[in-house]
């Protein structure tokens, strides 16, 4: 599990399961703008990391409350980096934050990635073997 640390008190951690053409990305504790982009980068640049994995990004232990802007700005840098994350995207997440991992996905969704929101990591592994 490789992980970076946000200046603030939280973290993401990635873990890439070759053999599943998986990548858990998990956020803990006070997390940020800067350091949701920054870990969608440092993901994609891995050399490990291949652009035709599933992604489920945890985000049920975060402590973020993200400005509208923000939520945009995320959709708008997955996007840019679409050519990085080919494959399905889940967002695990819940209470306030579920609306905006919806709104997330469908604006994600209007540019041709494939992307959905989650309250539970079974109901995502479930949408990630549907074909």
């Amino acid at each position: 599990m490789k992980e970076q640390a946000d200046h603030r008190d939280g973290t993401f951690t990635f873990e890439i399961n070759k053999a599943e053409k998986l990548c858990i990305v998990v956020g803990k504790g006070r997390i940020s703008f800067d350091s949701s982009v920054q870990s969608m980068h440092t993901l994609a640049d891995d050399p490990a990391f291949d652009p035709d994995y599933n992604i489920i990004v945890d985000l049920r232990d975060i402590s973020y409350h993200p400005t509208y802007k923000e939520v945009l700005d995320i959709k708008n840098n997955l996007v840019f980096m679409k050519a990085s994350f080919r494959k399905k995207i889940a967002i695990v997440t819940t209470g306030f934050r579920m609306a905006l991992a919806e709104l997330v996905s469908r604006f994600s969704q209007l540019n041709g990635m494939t992307v959905s929101a989650f309250n539970n990591i079974d109901a995502a592994r479930e949408w990630m073997a549907e074909d």
